[in-house]
C-alpha cells in the first residue's frame, strides 16, 4: 500500500529532525532515540539503517 503525501512529508521531517541530531556527536545514540521517541535504540537503529542504508554510527562516520 503507497503512502500518503501527509505520512511522507512526517517521515522525511523525522529523518531530517534524526540527521541533525547524529551531527551533534555530543549526544549518545540512546539519547538521540530517547528525544525522537523510539522504544529502544536497537528499533532507531533499525529505523535509521531502513530509510537511509546506513547505521547511525555509519552516518556519523560520513558527517
Amino acid at each position: 500500500m503507497p503512502e500518503n503525501t501527509q505520512t511522507l512529508g512526517v517521515l522525511r521531517f523525522t529523518m531530517q529532525e534524526i540527521a541533525c541530531l547524529l551531527r551533534q556527536k555530543e549526544l549518545s545514540l540512546a539519547e538521540i532515540a530517547e528525544r525522537m521517541n523510539f522504544s529502544s535504540v536497537s528499533y532507531f537503529s533499525r529505523y535509521v539503517q531502513k530509510r537511509i542504508n546506513l547505521s547511525p554510527s555509519e552516518y556519523r562516520k560520513d558527517c
